[in-house]
């Protein structure tokens, strides 16, 4: 139907719950008596109908119903229903609450542009999206998505990019301007007569000085205040504290500059330590530098006196001089090589070092951007990276102080070497057997010696050697003294230089720590300041003109929401722009009967104003209804008919503000009383109705999400009673009908019901599950004890048997059982029986509840098939498999059996079972017999009819069996040692081969590795050598050759157990795989020495061919 054919009666059309498109007629169109449309900017948008009741049944829960409103046909979803007395009335909220069904589980937009963020948000999420979303914002987007559904994100780009919200069914519009810049004007008393205003100067504001609390500091801006004074002759000033929005981005910035402050103390606290340190050593060194020259001076002057007395042969001493310069040369060279491993970490070190503090001022800068955008997630997750890459930074700079420390201590040995070589040793005339004593204890820590014979030799040639020796000893106890001290003057110079390094660490660090914690502390001022002046322009912006909302009848058409309407006001002298915050639209009269504009709005902000105004408006309509009522009793007062009295009044209960009513009505046949209460979340209500056949009381609450109800209706013949529940997810339901010749009881839950219906004569009782407690007696056939034990004609039951007993007519009593009862023992039998018959208190059949039957003096006729037969008195028995034949089962002795058959027979003992050739037990003569705790023995050679031990056969190719365990091999008693008559026969066919690969490179690598060797086995008991390889060392070289144990099945790991039950591995060959793997190696290797003899055999030939030509 078009548009031009539309009729007033046919406005309303019905749409299953899943359709998307209103253009057609739908399933149904139908007449109502209501229609009206509320439409609020960024606000409530829905449909209220009145409809009768004879058409309800077309209007299901969750149905669409379209209406034309503003050019074209809207779909609103029915959620909400009530029946009155002539009429239904619904609520059906507009296809855009839709939005509320689609969520999105983890999303984060990063800085895009809003027409790319909408594309990500609506295919994000986890059902496919039926809206069509479109921005003319150029703004960029940054917003974390987490388990939020599409109309909390929407809500959420309105309120952060102050937008305007459009919609047409399940097309929606964000844009920063609504409506049209209408010329329209709205003047008292020019083209406006009759307006309810609202006007409110109390929050008027034209200079503002804003602040803002955070963490116990009062913020202000730069400027102190903000002010607009152009439009009054009066200042208004106001100071307002205003709530700050990005707490949590301000609180990351604390929570890192409370970090660093914490860690400028602590690095304050290791410098001051340092400086002490140093103060210390310095102390120290000055004394021990006193103490060295003073025995240096002293050493000097004995080395005097002793270089006098000193005359020895100059052959001697050149052959001591050449050997100690070797050994200083050596000294050195050693110290070198150490210096150079030493300088290649400390480069490595440096350059690690370089490469963290590089990234970690990088990530730095990235942090600082991801808390600019309030990207918490990232900002956590890079905070936790750069704390690592701080403590590895701290690591590697520990270990570039102790190379340091080591090349110091490696460049003064070499240097002191190098001096000696320069000064002690300088010629042959300057050396001293202290020279060479001292250069003997230097050189021990390099392993090079200088044998003391030479420094005896040294000597030898003086006749005063007594008092040169007394002289070298004093040198040489002196020397100690000199060597104590100098390694303690440079412990503490190295002491020194350490701390020195750490405290210009410490200084440098708490710089740039001090440089940091501003930068963030400034950063998070900066971003308190300017939210605070964005706040508070916005609140100056708003709050400089006086807070107006009109609203006023059907006087304009031809508008929308968003639209501006300007309000001249007299009284205040100003123009005021206004925009369109709601229409109500009569879909009837198809005219707009109600506009609220004003520059309060109805955004999410302003909707607590709106609802104090809606509260207020209530109240003073309900006093005039009150006033109504009251002079229409006093006037009516003498004619009873329609007679209506009542009170109403508000209240706060629990905290909520709350509508009471008590009303009285009375007319002809009917009065009617009705107390009730009614608040935003809860309904409740009390109602009497008395007609002339009938008394009805009703009890009703319903709650946001549930709705329960009473109902007793009395009539002369029949009272009922019912009690319903309704929620979101279950609907229950008790009825209780009571006739004067029947009683009826229903209970029901979501379409399960038990129903008991009662007669006279008869009840019946219907229900998925009945419970009787009690004595029940049914024709005395069947007889239920209180107890739980029943008796069924001649059977009695108990709580775990069914049994029957009879006196025979030999006076004794015959007694048949079923018993669940299995492991209580009963008349000296392990089990109690399942199935038992007794006579005479004997037990004459039973099946026993692990599975035994009994008989007593059985008589079995015919043939009886079994695949096992099981002979059992208290712990011994014997199984007989399918194919032995049983000629004689007898008692032997009175602890043991047998079993006799035609061609052997079986002993069976308390701890031993034997088997014997022929029908004769001798007790000795077994030819196996196995021994509890002991094993198996064999008494007699075991060969087959040639006089060998053929075969041991499986029962397939995939049955195969294995002889010995792991951690149980064949090692101790008979099979230490296995003959053979020939050789083991290991299938190897191509049917069941795959994956046929050559060996390459590497295998002939290991084969080389693999050390074959003599050795003897701890458990072995003749002391022989065997030969082989050791598994571990097998694993390592293939290991080295890059080859697995998952790919080359040549050792097995297994897992064994000690006597102690501890776990333990075992390295086990496959020398089948070996010896293969060798003759490969073997054969390779030969192959290419005859290659090599090949070659140098050609290489002879060619040299007898030179050689015979020499000769010729």
């Amino acid at each position: 139907m078009g548009d031009k054919g539309r009729c007033k009666m046919d406005i309303v059309k019905v749409f299953k719950e899943n359709d998307t498109v209103f253009t057609t007629n739908g399933d149904y169109i139908i007449s109502c008596h209501k229609a009206l449309v509320h439409d609020e900017l960024n606000g409530d948008f829905y449909l209220e109908l009145e409809v009768s009741n004879e058409n309800v049944r077309y209007l299901p829960q969750r149905s669409i119903v379209s209406v034309y409103y503003n050019g074209s046909w809207q779909g609103f979803r029915i959620s909400y229903s009530e029946t009155m007395e002539n009429y239904t009335y619904f609520k059906a909220w507009h296809v855009f609450y839709d939005s509320n069904d689609f969520l999105i589980k983890d999303l984060i937009i990063d800085n895009e542009t809003f027409s790319d963020a909408i594309v990500n948000i609506t295919n994000g999420t986890t059902e496919t999206c039926q809206f069509s979303i479109s921005s003319s914002c150029t703004d960029n987007v940054n917003i974390e998505i987490h388990y939020n559904t599409l109309f909390e994100v929407i809500n959420a780009l309105i309120t952060s990019h102050n937008l305007y919200l459009t919609r047409d069914n399940y097309s929606v519009s964000l844009s920063s301007t609504v409506g049209e810049k209408s010329q329209r004007t709205v003047e008292y008393g020019k083209n406006l007569s009759l307006m309810n205003e609202y006007c409110s100067i109390d929050n008027l504001v034209t200079k503002l000085y804003p602040t803002a609390i955070f963490n116990d500091t009062e913020y202000c801006i730069d400027s102190e205040y903000l002010e607009d004074n152009t439009l009054y002759g009066k200042i208004y000033t106001k100071h307002v504290e205003f709530d700050l929005e990005n707490i949590e981005y301000y609180q990351l910035l604390l929570d890192e500059y409370n970090s660093l402050l914490k860690e400028i103390d602590d690095t304050e606290n290791d410098n001051a330590k340092s400086i002490n340190n140093i103060g210390n050593y310095q102390q120290e060194l000055a004394e021990k530098i006193d103490e060295y020259n003073a025995l240096i001076s002293e050493v000097e002057y004995i080395k005097e006196k002793y270089r006098q007395m000193l005359t020895e042969s100059y052959a001697t001493r050149q052959e001591i001089y050449n050997m100690c310069i070797d050994a200083l040369n050596k000294g050195i060279s050693y110290n070198n090589k150490k210096l150079s491993s030493l300088n290649k970490k400390k480069t490595t070190y440096e350059t690690k070092i370089s490469y963290l503090e590089s990234s970690i001022e990088t990530n730095q800068d990235l942090y600082k951007t991801y808390i600019t955008k309030k990207y918490k997630e990232k900002a956590k997750a890079l905070k936790k990276t750069i704390d690592e890459q701080k403590k590895d930074l701290k690591s590697y700079k520990t270990k570039l102080s102790e190379v340091k420390k080591k090349i110091t201590t490696y460049t003064t040995k070499k240097t002191k070497l190098q001096e000696q070589k320069t000064d002690d040793f300088a010629s042959i005339d300057d050396i001293t057997k202290y020279d060479i004593t001292e250069l003997f204890s230097l050189l021990k820590e390099y392993g090079l010696k200088i044998s003391n014979n030479l420094i005896i030799d040294y000597c030898n040639a003086d006749d005063t050697i007594d008092d040169k020796e007394s002289m070298i000893d004093e040198i040489n106890d002196k020397y100690e003294d000199i060597y104590e001290i100098e390694e303690e003057i440079y412990e503490l110079n190295s002491k020194i230089s350490i701390e020195q390094e750490n405290s210009a660490n410490y200084e440098s660090k708490i710089s740039t720590l001090t440089t940091d914690s501003q930068t963030v502390k400034n950063t998070l001022d900066e971003a308190i300041k300017e939210e605070l002046e964005v706040l508070a322009q916005k609140h100056l912006d708003k709050y400089k003109y006086p807070m107006v909302s009109y609203e006023i009848d059907s006087i304009i058409q031809g508008v929308s929401v968003g639209d501006e309407i300007i309000v001249k006001n007299a009284k205040l002298g100003v123009d005021l722009d206004t925009k369109l915050n709601l229409i109500e639209y009569d879909c009837i009269s198809e005219r707009i009967v109600l506009l609220n504009f004003g520059n309060i709005g109805y955004s999410l902000q302003d909707l607590q104003v709106k609802a104090d105004m809606e509260i207020a408006d209530k109240i003073e309509k309900n006093r005039t209804l009150l006033e109504s009522a009251y002079s229409n009793m006093m006037s009516k007062v003498g004619d009873i008919e329609g007679f209506v009295t009542g009170m109403l009044s508000e209240e706060v209960i629990d905290g909520v503000l709350t509508e009471c009513m008590t009303q009285i009505s009375l007319a002809k046949g009917r009065i009617e009383m009705k107390v009730s209460e009614d608040s935003v979340d809860k309904k409740i209500s009390a109602q009497v109705t008395i007609l002339s056949n009938q008394i009805e009381s009703k009890v009703t609450q319903d709650q946001l999400t549930e709705a329960k109800q009473s109902v007793i209706t009395q009539l002369s013949n029949e009272i009922s009673s019912r009690v319903t529940y309704d929620d979101l997810n279950t609907t229950k339901e008790s009825i209780l009908t009571q006739t004067s010749d029947s009683i009826s009881t229903k209970v029901d839950k979501d379409g399960v019901n038990s129903l008991i219906q009662q007669w006279y004569n008869a009840i019946t009782i219907t229900a998925e599950k009945i419970n009787l407690n009690g004595y029940v007696n049914v024709n005395n056939g069947l007889i239920v004890n209180s107890d739980g034990t029943c008796k069924i004609g001649g059977w009695e039951t108990d709580a775990t048997r069914i049994y029957s007993s009879k006196t025979m007519g030999d006076g004794k009593v015959g007694y048949v059982l079923l018993n669940n009862d299995f492991y209580t023992a009963a008349n000296g039998n392990p089990y109690n029986p399942v199935f038992g018959i007794m006579y005479d208190n004997d037990w004459k059949a039973y099946f026993r509840s692990n599975g035994q039957l009994y008989s007593k003096d059985a008589v079995i006729t015919g043939s009886v098939t079994a695949t096992s037969f099981t002979s059992q008195t208290d712990s011994y028995k014997i199984d007989m498999y399918e194919g032995f034949t049983i000629t004689e089962l007898t008692e032997y002795e009175s602890t043991s059996y047998s079993i006799k058959g035609p061609n052997g027979c079986v002993s069976l003992l308390p701890s031993e079972l034997a088997f014997y050739e022929g029908t004769n037990f001798n007790g000795t003569s077994g030819y196996i017999t196995f021994i509890a705790d002991i094993g198996f023995e064999i008494s007699r050679p075991i060969y087959g009819t040639d006089g060998r031990f053929n075969r041991i056969l499986s029962t397939s190719d995939a049955d195969a069996k294995t002889i010995g365990l792991a951690s149980n091999r064949w090692n101790y008693g008979y099979f230490n040692t296995v003959y053979n008559s020939s050789g083991v026969i290991t299938t190897s066919d191509r049917n069941v081969k795959n994956s046929f690969t050559a060996f390459d490179d590497r295998y002939y690598n290991l084969a080389s590795m693999i050390d074959l060797q003599l050795f003897k086995y701890n458990d072995g008991t003749s002391d022989r050598f065997h030969s082989g390889a050791v598994a571990q060392e097998v694993v390592e070289a293939m290991a080295e050759c890059e080859i697995s144990l998952d790919e080359y099945g040549l050792v097995c790991i297994d897992t064994w157990q000690d006597d102690n039950g501890n776990n333990y591995e075992m390295y086990n060959l496959r020398y089948d795989e070996l010896n293969v793997l060798m003759n490969w190696y073997n054969r390779k290797k030969n192959d290419e020495l005859q290659t090599k003899i090949n070659n140098m055999q050609d290489q002879i030939n060619q040299l007898k061919e030179v050689i015979e030509s020499w000769q010729k």
